[in-house]
């Protein structure tokens, strides 16, 4: 790589051309300051791909390291390095000096030696950028044909998972199906078993019905025998009760009467048998009407008895 030096306009136009956002003037290669070589310097680095940004800031590890050093200095040095570095390796030394306190001449030297760099870099970029296509594109076939690699991987795994699930789910279908024909079978022999229930049923049926006919008539009797004893006796026990009472009461009052007149008229003592007489026919009736009962109650009491049997004939064929 051959190094001309250039002249300042000549170096002007060459950084425009290849850096055009950066700020510079004719008056900066001229003359240039110690910003001016910073901020130009760093951008090439940058052009480069290093990373300034980490540089140009301190790392937190110097600033531990280096408390009373300022950050300025720091940052100063860690560019310094760099740039030290990288003129190195294109075959130039660099100073300190060239960073804080930058000569005319020798900045001049520098940057055209840099910018030759610069379009020698450019001219191997351009020349390798179809081999770094060719690299990148297969690449990309390299990553693609992996990536199909992987689906079918991917393809043939879950394929052994759904057969293996297959086989899984049939074993299940066959155990359940065993399962559901046992159920079937023990469900047909209950059926049998409800068919000849309800077969026996169907035969008490017809016997029960005839037992429920003679009940009823036999309901129908007492309860037509009820009613003509019913005629004979009073309404209700609580009448022969009260009619009872009033009795008593009055022969309570005749026998007091008898008992205080010695000279007890003909007539009083009619009333008195007449009284005694009625006292006999209620105390009748009143043994007519508890006797009723006794065997109302008696007759239900049979009623009851009978059914119960029924019911208990039944529940023993069920």
């Amino acid at each position: 790589m051959a190094n001309k030096l250039k002249t300042e306009q000549e170096l002007l136009s060459a950084i425009q051309e290849k850096i055009p956002d950066f700020q510079i003037c004719l008056s900066d290669l001229k003359n240039p300051s110690r910003d001016f070589v910073f901020r130009y310097y760093t951008m090439v680095l940058g052009e480069f791909g290093a990373d300034v940004n980490s540089m140009v800031l301190p790392h937190p590890a110097q600033k531990n390291k280096f408390p009373h050093i300022p950050p300025e200095t720091l940052r100063l040095t860690n560019i310094f390095k760099l740039l030290k570095v990288f003129f190195a390796r294109i075959g130039e030394e660099f100073s300190l000096e060239d960073l804080t306190d930058p000569h005319p001449k020798r900045t001049l030297y520098l940057i055209s030696h840099l910018d030759n760099f610069h379009t020698f870099a450019d001219m191997r970029a351009a020349s390798i950028n179809d081999v770094k296509r060719n690299v990148f594109d297969r690449m990309a076939k390299r990553d693609q044909i992996i990536n199909m690699k992987d689906n079918i991987e991917e393809k043939i795994n879950q394929e052994c998972i759904s057969k293996v699930n297959r086989h899984t789910t049939k074993l299940q279908l066959e155990s359940q199906i065993e399962m559901f024909e046992d159920n079937l079978e023990q469900l047909m022999k209950k059926k049998s078993e409800i068919v000849h229930v309800m077969d026996s049923l169907k035969s008490m049926e017809s016997t029960l019905m005839e037992q429920n006919e003679k009940l009823l008539e036999k309901e129908n009797e007492l309860e037509k025998r009820i009613e003509m004893m019913k005629l004979q006796i009073v309404p209700s026990p609580q009448t022969l009760q009260e009619n009872l009472t009033q009795l008593k009461a009055q022969l309570q009052v005749s026998v007091d009467e008898v008992a205080a007149s010695k000279e007890a008229q003909q007539g009083k003592f009619q009333l008195l048998k007449k009284l005694q007489l009625c006292m006999e026919q209620q105390s009748a009736r009143d043994n007519l009407l508890s006797s009723i009962i006794n065997l109302h109650h008696e007759q239900s009491d049979a009623n009851l008895t009978g059914m119960d049997e029924n019911f208990s004939g039944g529940d023993e064929i069920l």
